[in-house]
Formats: structure tokens, C-alpha cells, sequence
């Protein structure tokens, strides 16, 4: 099984080439955090996601890593490309996000517009969470309503399933040979 496995995994790689790492035979998947900057600087507790992300063995990214890459860089054009290439897109909820997303206004308005035209097509790459720990105070996007949202501050477990695809409760196989 582990060598059947294994060819599934590497056939489903090489489709999706420029999504995964391959580091020691284990697969690292590419995460890509959006999120919203409060009075013109990075929200500290994201970076601090996205390095433990990483410390967890993601290739996960934000915004921020990639200013110093180059002199002048397009925040637009770095973002959509990071959010097509990467496996898993975590969105984090705050109330600034959600103000910039309902006005469409600039990078977050960009990737709300990205984040929904494809979050139905792509149903399992769209991470909704929330850096608070009570569901009732987290401030949602108007068209993002409805959908599931992890609070981090109370289940960061959660993110790792859906990191991972796994899911969170386990149920056995249907029994074919029914017994009476």
C-alpha cells in the first residue's frame, strides 16, 4: 500500500508541480496567508501564524516575505501569483479585512475578488479563520457569510486538518455483507 501510495502521491505531484516541495521524501505543502495590514504595517499575530506554520513543516508565506525581494514590488501582481500557485490559502478574518473586502478596496480587495470567483471551484484550497477565540465577534466579509471558520485562538488543531486534508472525525467503511 505505502508503494501505491507513494505513486499517487508523486503522479498527483507532478500534475501539480508548482504547488509542492519535496523535501526528504515528504511532501510540503505550499500555504499562502492573506490577510489585512492595520494602520499600514503587518498584523504581528499573523506573522507570528505564519512562523508557526512553518515551524510545523508548511511552506507557508504572506505578504511580508516577499517586500524585500525586490526594490519596488507590486503587492497586486505578488499576491495573485502566490495565491495561484499555492496549495492552501488561509484567510485571516479581522474587522479591517472585512471593511477593505466589502469595499473592494486595494490588495485585500483584489484577493476577495480572486478569493470569490474561485472558492466554490476550488473547495478545499480556502481556509476562512479568525485570530479571536468566540465565533460571535468575528467580523465577516458580507459574501463570505455562512461558511465555516476556525477560531484559532481556541482550535488551531482544526487548521491542520484542513491543512492536510484530513478529516476531523474518523468513520469506518460502510459493511456491505449486511447481517440480520
Amino acid at each position: 500500500m505505502l508503494v501505491i501510495d507513494s505513486i499517487v502521491i508523486c503522479c498527483y505531484m507532478m500534475y501539480n508541480a508548482d504547488k509542492y516541495f519535496i523535501i526528504h521524501n515528504e511532501v510540503i505543502i505550499m500555504v499562502f496567508v492573506s490577510h489585512a495590514w492595520i494602520n499600514g504595517k503587518p498584523d504581528e499575530r499573523v506573522l507570528k501564524l505564519v512562523a508557526k506554520l512553518r515551524e510545523s513543516g508548511f511552506e507557508a508565506c504572506c505578504d511580508v516575505m516577499f517586500a524585500g525581494d525586490r526594490t519596488s514590488i507590486h503587492f497586486k501582481q505578488m499576491m495573485a501569483e502566490n495565491m495561484q500557485k499555492s496549495e492552501k490559502i488561509i484567510v485571516v478574518l479581522s474587522e479591517e479585512y472585512k471593511r477593505k473586502a466589502d469595499l473592494f478596496e486595494g490588495g485585500v480587495g483584489v484577493e476577495y475578488k480572486y478569493i470569490l470567483e474561485d472558492i466554490d471551484i476550488n473547495t478545499k484550497k480556502y481556509i476562512l479563520v479568525s485570530l479571536k477565540t468566540d465565533l460571535s465577534e468575528i467580523e465577516i466579509p458580507d459574501a463570505l457569510r455562512g461558511r465555516e471558520i476556525i477560531c484559532l485562538g481556541k482550535d488551531f488543531d482544526k487548521l491542520f486538518y484542513k491543512l492536510e486534508d484530513i478529516r476531523e472525525y474518523q468513520f469506518p467503511e460502510v459493511n456491505h455483507r449486511k447481517r440480520l
